[in-house]
C-alpha cells in the first residue's frame, strides 16, 4: 500500500492521492522501490522498459513521477498498446 499522507505532501490530495496510491500499489514489484524511494525522499529512480527510458517518459509528455510509472507499468503490461500510444504522442 502507499502511504496516502506522503502523497499529500507531494501536492496530491483528497480523492486524488487515493487513486493515485491505489494506481501506484497495483503496479509491478519492479517499481515498488523507486516507489517508496521518491515517496522518502524525492529521488526519480530511471527505469528502462523496452529501450525506452521513464526520464524521456517524463520529458516528451511532461508526465509527473508517479504518471511516468505508470506509464512505465503499461510500457512492461502492453508493450505494443503503449509503444503505438506513445508514438502517436498521447500525453
Amino acid at each position: 500500500m502507499v502511504d496516502i499522507m506522503k502523497l499529500e505532501g507531494k501536492g496530491y490530495v483528497g480523492a486524488s492521492a487515493k487513486l493515485m496510491a491505489n494506481k501506484l500499489a497495483a503496479v509491478n514489484s519492479l517499481f515498488k522501490e523507486g516507489i517508496q524511494e521518491w515517496l522518502d525522499s524525492g529521488k526519480e529512480t530511471d527505469y528502462v522498459i523496452h529501450d525506452m527510458h521513464l526520464k524521456d517518459l517524463q520529458s516528451k509528455f511532461n508526465l509527473t513521477y508517479p504518471a511516468a510509472i505508470l506509464s512505465m507499468d503499461w510500457l512492461l503490461r502492453e508493450p505494443e498498446k503503449a509503444i503505438a500510444s506513445f508514438n502517436r504522442g498521447i500525453k
